[in-house]
């Protein structure tokens, strides 16, 4: 391992970032240095980090989504040499692309889908239509995130965006109270095997810490693994690669086109909100969408028309 890396692992770890994310920052700064801009890390400058976003933006043609994550992992390195670069400066990257496009389905396909399934992948499913979350969103969901009593599920925001507050179903109810009762059954027996618990976040690598019952995953993986940081047997939650599994199951059971994908179910619980009346603002603040979504920019101009 390279000088630079093993250094700013150490500083990752310390700040208490998750495994995933470490990786992906440890990715973003590997093909910094590969790129030829820097030969020493030690003068890494402002001026380098805009250089080399630019070189991605126009001749990799990166999406805006990757470029702000180039720019939060350099900006991280740049802390890690203890280096006080004005974020200011370092703006967050667009790369102007057009409005993405809206699909959705009708209610009733949307119904059929989720009728078709059981147990995880109907909750699953349920979640991207019922609360209109991203498929990240759903898998990465806490029990502590859930609130049975007033149908509402919290949505823990990253490092550009905040918080926010979504329903689901009441059809899913009773789903996921024996869901629920399952994962306590889950976290006391891992307990007793004495599996490390759930990363929380700010929580330092190798730190042991009581860990309470809420904050476990909704959708934890049946695997464990080995945590690298520490060498303890910890269970994550599991990937999109099983939400996508379980909404291409529901659609062979419920004879639907394939092509149907997370994304397409949350345009479609944005969808039929604006159809039912729901104001553009209102929408917005429950998806959580940018200026650049497809949904914003049609419930803007359907509220528009509304107030004219």
């Amino acid at each position: 391992m390279i000088d630079w890396e093993s250094d700013f692992i150490k500083y990752l770890r310390a700040c208490g970032v998750t495994l995933r994310t470490e990786k992906t920052y440890v990715n973003w700064v590997r093909k910094y240095m590969e790129s030829g801009f820097l030969a020493n890390p030690r003068r890494f400058s402002e001026s380098d980090l805009g250089a080399f976003l630019n070189y991605l933006k126009s001749e990799k043609e990166t999406s805006s989504s990757s470029l702000n994550q180039a720019r939060y992992a350099l900006l991280k390195f740049a802390k890690s040499l203890s280096l006080d670069f004005d974020e200011e400066r370092v703006q967050t990257v667009s790369r102007n692309t057009p409005h993405r496009n809206v699909a959705s389905l009708s209610s009733r396909d949307c119904d059929r889908l989720i009728d078709s399934l059981e147990g995880d992948s109907r909750l699953l499913v349920g979640f991207c239509y019922g609360s209109g979350l991203r498929a990240s969103e759903v898998v990465g969901l806490r029990i502590r995130d859930i609130d049975l009593a007033r149908r509402l599920i919290t949505v823990g925001g990253g490092p550009a965006a905040r918080p926010r507050v979504t329903v689901f179903s009441s059809e899913l109810l009773s789903d996921l109270e024996v869901h629920i009762e399952y994962l306590t059954r889950l976290f006391l027996q891992d307990q007793e095997m004495q599996i490390q618990g759930v990363w929380i976040r700010g929580e330092k690598a190798g730190a042991q810490k009581e860990q309470p019952l809420d904050w476990q995953w909704v959708f934890p993986s049946r695997k464990l693994y080995l945590d690298p940081r520490n060498g303890k047997r910890t269970r994550h939650h599991i990937t999109t690669n099983t939400l996508r599994g379980a909404i291409r199951s529901g659609c062979e059971k419920a004879g639907l086109k394939r092509g149907i994908s997370a994304g397409v179910l949350r345009d479609s619980f944005g969808a039929h909100l604006l159809r039912a009346g729901v104001g553009a603002r209102d929408i917005s603040e429950i998806m959580g969408l940018n200026s650049r979504d497809g949904l914003f920019e049609e419930a803007s101009k359907i509220s528009s028309g509304r107030d004219a």
